[in-house]
């Protein structure tokens, strides 16, 4: 098996529930992971998604853009003993991997936006949703430009927050001794704007500067964007949202650099 990450040192930011997903297939192809979490995923407490999912069957769509959201949804309706694959609601999704979760929960996701955005995705069903009453799971930091587009298309939405994201205590110390110490690493990789916005805030409360000759990854073109904004744009990007692919990208780069 060609292994054109051997020898390479790749920083993985991403929470440490969902990491295994990429460090496994970068080992594959030779890295060496270093595991810094920038993001950590907690539930929210406050009821809202308990009681939209003991009314799923009033909904006739049911929109979701995370991963994560997929995750607290479905723990949410087995905990509530109702099956999402019995559910007669229209299910959309941001992105494959989101798609690729519903499915898994059981309720295959009909419409998919082929650029992962939250955009695309409501200029895609926006025909679709008049007078509909769609369920929006979502997490606390997205923003309002989803509900408000589809709200616009005549759909009367209900956003639920699913989940928060929060930076891990052992974050910035983790930072400090990897890039402080002589540690070297190859890449550091992105697979959201919050996780950028995380590490890079980290590294300047820190006084560090990223090492000059370190590839920065990103996952997509939206957290590629957000990697331009805090001006740190990516050298590598995944032609999908897919861990497995985001890995080959990485060895494809380094593959041809040697």
């Amino acid at each position: 098996m060609s292994r054109p990450l051997e020898g390479k040192t790749i920083v993985v930011t991403r929470p440490l529930h969902q990491a295994e997903a990429l460090t496994a297939p970068l080992r594959e192809l030779g890295a060496v992971v270093e595991l810094i979490p920038a993001l950590e995923i907690q539930p929210c407490v406050d009821g809202a998604l308990r009681k939209a999912v003991a009314r799923l069957e009033e909904f006739d769509w049911l929109v979701v853009t995370s991963v994560n959201g997929v995750a607290a949804l479905d723990e949410e309706a087995r905990r509530q003993g109702k099956r999402l694959d019995e559910s007669t609601l229209k299910v959309a999704a941001v992105g494959s991997g989101t798609g690729e979760a519903m499915t898994a929960a059981g309720a295959r996701a009909q419409h998919i936006p082929v650029d992962f955005t939250s955009k695309d995705l409501a200029e895609r069903i926006a025909q679709h949703v008049p007078n509909c009453r769609v369920l929006l799971v979502q997490g606390t930091a997205a923003p309002s430009a989803l509900a408000d587009a589809l709200t616009a298309a005549g759909a009367r939405v209900q956003r639920v927050d699913a989940y928060r994201s929060v930076i891990p205590t052992a974050f910035t110390r983790q930072v400090e001794t990897f890039f402080r110490g002589r540690n070297k690493a190859d890449a550091v990789t992105f697979t959201s704007g919050q996780i950028a916005q995380n590490f890079f805030a980290a590294l300047r409360a820190s006084s560090i500067t990223l090492p000059e000759g370190m590839v920065v990854a990103s996952v997509g073109p939206v957290t590629t964007e957000a990697l331009r904004k805090l001006g740190h744009p990516p050298v590598v990007e995944a032609k999908s949202a897919r861990m497995e692919d985001f890995a080959a990208a990485l060895g494809e780069f380094f593959r041809s650099r040697d």
